[in-house]
């Protein structure tokens, strides 16, 4: 991934992808796209076939692809296909914060991980 505006991706994993994996998008501790609001191991930065050796950014601030709206500062979490969407309840894991807002799907937004 070429260094994007505003990114300051952190230390990267290797992990052996069980799925096929979209760039920019939640990965969790099952190697695929992490689940709706779970906790995820890192982000992707490039997609990967089933069975390839992918790296994974765990730390730092990263591109996610968004899955809904949400403002600068939002506690995210991840939905069903590894997408950045805010938080909603008590018990939904807190995957990053928000440093750009998301005014719908499917758009790339900055996200310090935690």
């Amino acid at each position: 991934m070429a260094l994007e505006k505003g990114t300051n991706p952190g230390r990267k994993v290797t992990i052996t992808a069980a799925a096929a994996l979209a760039a920019y998008r939640f990965i969790g501790y099952t190697r695929q796209h992490a689940a709706a609001d779970a906790k995820a191991r890192g982000v992707t930065d490039d997609s990967h076939a089933s069975g390839d050796t992918a790296s994974i950014i765990v730390s730092g601030t990263v591109i996610v692809h968004s899955g809904g709206s949400f403002s600068i500062g939002a506690a995210v979490t991840s939905d069903a296909n590894g997408k950045a969407v805010a938080t909603n309840a008590s018990t939904d894991a807190i995957n990053g914060y928000a440093v750009t807002a998301a005014t719908g799907a499917d758009q790339e937004v900055l996200i310090q991980l935690v």
